[in-house]
């Protein structure tokens, strides 16, 4: 810009209106985007106090928990509240992006800290920002995952031990059952009069209680009591567990497990650092008060304030927070809908922040909420959907509980559904017969519009040093594949499903799948991350089914055969779950026998088509083979007339998409099979007696009576295809053990 000094008054003025107007003509998306939310503290005992809020954990829904205390501190005690959030390059929260902490500066002006983080790893210039004010002596606050905050290499690597360090305490166990034995707080005896429970008398959190061991410098306000349910009034736990520090059994509740306690921290410049740690904290847990409570008192003490008899933790705005879960976020939240006056709420099948009933609002009434990495997949008429996996989508097919969903809700869409999956198929391998065709080949062919895609299975058998090169080829699969067009009418959407968790069969010959879920719970999170990378959706299967196996569980059940394949129960358990992930709205509900009964016959018809036997002979070497027909006649292939019968089994297929389409919708048409394309007649080149060149078929007497049976030897007939018309095309048999013969037909 030139210097204006020269130029006469009046022309300055003119500009600078000019540029005011211009700078105020800037849409709001083009702004810069707001990192963090700030609540200024009314009047009252924290005034001129600044308390820093930090948010980042992929479970526990932090980033709506803390700005729910943070409006109370702010509203009801006078305290300056500032909540840092993680966030995507777009502005939308995302607290599975390990590396953001944007306006990290807060932290210098910090007077206590209050922090729920889960393992992240943020950038040094980030990171300098918190060890300032740590080496401050700021008193810090930790909830639930803060025992393994950080998960970082290079210059504050050690910080990677803040937990057992500074806190108390690092991650060691789930102690209760996750998602299925709540906590009840048991009041110390010796901290009932201490200031920082003030007010504290029944503590309660749908979490399960974490294995812990705080030093002994520190003082237990309360231990945690395993209930046997998700409820307050269940009853205690009483089973035995093997503690994971020396192995040693004990009962879970048999001393409990400490939940909260305080300890004085000297950190490494010398200064002290007041520490309230609490291994509870989740979103869901702060709807109790004394909870809420609890952390209010512990700002109190860790400034040296006086701590109230009660202090008053009445929700400013309404809270319903999301339960907590991997991957179970709400998406395309930005920092400013957690303004004062405004609520998150479910509305419909969309997400939004509106106005709080409680509060009046001064800003937008209503702000939608839909992440574009995240957005629920929309169902176009005419498109086609391929399914893509392992064993999970391969087994799936045979049910048919999720595709009914689909077609029951998409009635009029005229959609067409095909698996190719296969059980052990993984994300860079594809193991088919020889000239079957490739992945891509076999999209292009389904004219794939939508891919549904299940991987991490099979690839987590190698463990945590699998990891890196598992990302990799499932970034270059997203990539490549969100770059192809295999319907010819544009890019395909891609939703990506996590592995199912093995269960815990309630038959004690099956191993238990404790390491196997450790490395699939790896595997689901890094899909997580990469889906996220590159914008495509990404169901979470882990927790659903950890859910659904321990419900099964308490009724003495299970819902796989072995640990790992599903039973027809529960497909049809976890379709309405996968239907919620994909769609992110309630499945319909309905009679859908019928329907059902519909897909699995068109299934049927594919998977004979798609998973043919024979494919040596079908596709492979022998299918090069060719046979004269008739004698002296020209030789044709295998491949030629195997192909041709494939084509039949497509057209087949195609007609049962037609039927599935009209019970729907409600009607019924019957299949009809009339149009199948033609395949080529292969003369014998062995001519039979019968006019048109066959053979006499003879009974299974008369076969007895025209064979040489040896000395000694007799030949019985006991069963032929005149009996059982099953029998008419016998591939195998075999004896058993009992002399039984085993016919395969």
């Amino acid at each position: 810009m030139l210097p204006m000094r020269n130029y006469p008054h009046s022309i300055r003025r003119a500009f600078y209106a000019i540029l005011l107007c211009l700078c105020l003509a800037i849409p709001a998306s083009a702004r810069a985007a707001q990192t963090s939310i700030v609540y200024e503290g009314k009047d009252g005992p924290g005034k001129g106090r600044h308390v820093v809020f930090l948010s980042g954990d992929e479970e526990y829904r932090s980033e709506e928990g803390l700005p729910m205390l943070a409006k109370i501190l702010s509203q009801r005690h006078g305290f300056k509240c500032t909540v840092l959030f993680a966030l995507d390059p777009d502005g939308t929260i995302n607290p599975d992006n390990t590396k953001s902490l944007p306006g990290a500066e807060a932290l210098d002006s910090a007077d206590a800290v209050v922090m729920l983080l889960r393992f992240r790893a943020w950038p040094d210039d980030q990171m300098k920002h918190f060890v300032d004010a740590y080496e401050r002596g700021v008193p810090i606050i930790g909830l639930r995952t803060a025992t393994h905050s950080f998960n970082t290499s290079g210059t504050y690597q050690s910080y990677n031990e803040f937990g057992k360090k500074v806190l108390g305490e690092r991650w060691v166990n789930h102690w209760g059952n996750h998602k299925s034995e709540a906590t009840l707080g048991i009041i110390e005896s010796a901290a009932k009069e201490d200031a920082v429970m003030h007010g504290v008398t029944d503590v309660f959190g749908t979490t399960d209680v974490y294995e812990a061991y705080p030093p002994a410098d520190a003082k237990i306000l309360f231990r945690g009591q395993v209930l046997k349910g998700m409820t307050h009034d269940a009853p205690p736990a009483d089973y035995k567990k093997k503690r994971a520090t020396d192995k040693a059994e004990q009962g879970v509740n048999d001393p409990m497990m400490a939940v909260a306690w305080t300890r004085i921290n000297k950190n490494d410049v010398g200064k002290e650092n007041k520490i309230l740690c609490t291994t509870m904290g989740a979103a869901t847990d702060l709807q109790n008060e004394s909870l809420r409570r609890l952390v209010v008192n512990g700002v109190y003490w860790g400034l040296g304030m006086e701590v109230p008899a009660k202090a008053d933790v009445t929700y400013v705005d309404e809270y319903k927070p999301t339960m907590y879960g991997f991957g179970g976020y709400r998406k395309g939240i930005r920092p400013e809908d957690h303004a004062l006056g405004k609520v998150l709420i479910e509305s419909g099948d969309k997400r939004v922040s509106q106005a709080s009933p409680q509060t009046p609002s001064t800003t937008s009434a209503k702000t939608t909420a839909s992440g574009e990495a995240a957005t629920p997949l929309t169902l176009k008429k005419g498109d086609h959907i391929a399914i893509i996996g392992n064993v999970l989508p391969d087994r799936m097919q045979h049910d048919g509980y999720l595709e009914t969903l689909i077609y029951a809700r998409h009635p009029q869409q005229d959609l067409v559904v095909r698996n190719l999956s296969a059980s052990g198929d993984e994300v860079n391998t594809w193991q088919r017969s020889e000239n079957f065709g490739s992945r891509d080949e076999w999209l292009t062919k389904a004219q794939a519009d939508v891919i549904f895609a299940f991987f991490g299975f099979n690839e987590s058998f190698k463990g945590e040093a699998g990891l890196p090169q598992f990302k990799v080829n499932l970034d270059k699969f997203l990539k490549e594949t969100a770059a192809k067009n295999y319907s010819g009418k544009g890019a395909p959407r891609i939703v990506l499903f996590s592995p199912a968790l093995d269960e815990k069969t309630q038959d004690p010959n099956f191993p238990d799948p404790a390491a196997v879920n450790a490395n699939v719970r790896l595997y689901a999170a890094a899909m997580a991350e990469v889906a996220r990378a590159n914008n495509v959706q990404f169901v979470d299967l882990v927790g659903p089914t950890k859910e659904l196996f321990a419900a099964a569980a308490k009724q003495g059940k299970s819902l796989t055969l072995d640990g790992h394949y599903l039973t027809e129960e529960a497909d049809k358990l976890l379709a309405p779950v996968m239907f919620r992930g994909i769609f992110d709205e309630t499945p319909p509900a309905g009679d859908f026998e019928k329907l059902r009964a519909a897909v699995n016959d068109k299934s049927a018809e594919w998977h004979s088509r798609y998973r043919t036997i024979d494919g040596y002979n079908v596709y492979g070497g022998r299918s090069q083979m060719a046979y004269e027909s008739g004698k002296n006649g020209p030789k044709i292939t295998n491949y030629k007339v195997m192909q041709e019968e494939m084509s039949q089994r497509d057209v087949m297929t195609a007609n049962r998409d037609k039927r599935v389409w009209s019970v729907a919708q409600g009607k019924d048409i019957p299949v009809d099979d009339s149009n199948l394309p033609p395949v080529t007649k292969i003369e014998s080149n062995e001519l039979g007696p019968n006019p048109d060149g066959s053979w006499p078929y003879l009974s299974g007497e008369e076969a007895i009576s025209k064979m040489k049976v040896a000395k000694g030897c007799k030949v019985t007939l006991f069963a032929s295809e005149e009996q059982f018309p099953e029998l008419v095309n016998p591939l195998q048999m075999a004896f058993d053990t009992k002399g039984r013969l085993w016919i395969s037909a």
